[in-house]
């Protein structure tokens, strides 16, 4: 538990050499990317995503919602076992993270809650969205290309947060990895009732 606490051996270390690869056009386009898994964002995709799923595939409308809020509700637990505190190396956001004055990240949710990093909600949010889309996309000819756009962007976002400084790389695995197990569970739940093929 202490080591979830401090953070692994690589964290430290490239927190602190991120700055070294970060230009204001980075940091704009991660800005971007790191808004498709703001807690807002998902919810609102995952909601048209399930209500446009509700006529024909209900199965798969139901486990879109379920795996979402099961993500959400085991990320914020484990972050309030874990107690990993939110550090950023770096301030380099302050000017150049804005358009025209206006700030490109959406706000998260005001929540009555301590906030901790591990796991990272944009990654686990952002994968458990995209793991719904490929399984949606999987049973069309498109599967592959689904698939491999579904991976390439939940890579690109949770990978943003670390280029942000908003987390460590250990906390953005720690989401995939969360969002990977209660999908795989839901999976199998939903399988063992044969609601998914």
């Amino acid at each position: 538990m202490c080591l979830l606490t401090l953070g692994l051996p690589f964290d430290h270390p490239l927190a602190a050499s991120i700055v070294d690869y970060q230009t204001p056009t980075g940091v704009v386009l991660a800005s971007l990317l790191t808004n498709i898994g703001n807690p807002i964002s998902v919810l609102i995709v995952g909601t048209i995503v399930a209500i446009l799923l509700l006529k024909n595939h209900r199965a798969l409308a139901l486990f879109m919602v379920l795996n979402i809020l099961l993500v959400s509700g085991m990320n914020e637990g484990i972050k309030q076992v874990v107690h990993r505190p939110v550090i950023r190396i770096h301030q380099f956001l302050q000017p150049t993270a804005q358009v025209f004055n206006t700030p490109l990240a959406l706000p998260s949710p005001s929540l009555p809650r301590t906030v901790y990093s591990f796991p990272s909600g944009h990654a686990a949010g952002s994968a458990a969205l995209l793991l719904g889309i490929g399984l949606l996309g999987w049973s069309t000819r498109w599967r592959w290309p689904v698939a491999c756009g579904c991976c390439a962007l939940a890579l690109l976002v949770g990978l943003s947060r670390v280029y942000l400084d908003f987390h460590y790389l250990s906390d953005v695995l720690g989401g995939w990895a969360l969002a990977l197990a209660c999908f795989s569970f839901l999976r199998l739940c939903f399988a063992a009732r044969r609601l998914l093929r």
